[in-house]
């Protein structure tokens, strides 16, 4: 996943599953894995984050801290390693 070239905006990702949906969950440097690496089109982006077990993951909702309409985020894929499972 990448989003825009320079853009330093925070990305939000709220997870729901079966039992329960997790609070919004910013995505910046703070939850990055390669901290302070600045995020480049077409590069892959981790993020590490604890959160309360939602159950079986039925869909994700993402969205930004600006309304500013110009920003643009390209995201090709999105991966939720939970444990030993995985929800692509």
């Amino acid at each position: 996943s990448s989003q825009g070239e320079g853009d330093d905006n925070n990305l939000n990702i709220t997870i729901f599953g079966k039992n329960s949906q997790t609070k919004q969950i910013t995505l910046n440097e703070t939850t990055k894995t390669n901290k302070n690496t600045p995020i480049k089109k077409n590069d892959k982006v981790e993020y590490e984050f604890k959160t309360n077990d939602v159950g079986k993951i039925s869909k994700i909702v993402l969205s930004r801290d600006s309304n500013e309409q110009t920003l643009v985020w390209d995201i090709d894929n999105i991966t939720i390693k939970r444990n030993n499972e995985t929800t692509t």
